[in-house]
């Protein structure tokens, strides 16, 4: 798939202004983001082409697994709604405290 006539303008556009060092460290700073949601989405993609092909793998969660996410899920709801912090900066920092759980 090519690229829009939007797309090339915006590139032009972000190359011109990148070449402030200033504003080039600033962009820079946010690459490992940047590359994370990149991953996020490729796994995205896989993950529907696998639901899509019929190809999932079966995947086993402790008992009680689901649960506990629905748990902290509804906490996490109602603390944001009382304008606390949430626990987690970040899905990521989510995502990684579910890993190590499922471990």
């Amino acid at each position: 798939m090519g690229k829009s006539d939007s797309q090339n303008r915006f590139e032009d556009y972000l190359e011109e202004q990148l070449k402030d060092p200033a504003l080039k460290a600033e962009y820079d700073a946010f690459d490992p983001e940047f590359e994370e949601i990149k991953g996020k989405i490729e796994r995205e993609k896989a993950l529907k082409a696998a639901i899509e092909e019929g190809t999932m793998p079966e995947t086993s969660y402790p008992e009680g697994y689901v649960g506990e996410l629905r748990e902290e899920a509804t906490e996490a709801k109602e603390r944001a709604k009382r304008g606390e912090k949430p626990v987690f900066d970040s899905i990521g920092s989510l995502l990684d405290e579910l890993e190590n759980k499922k471990r």
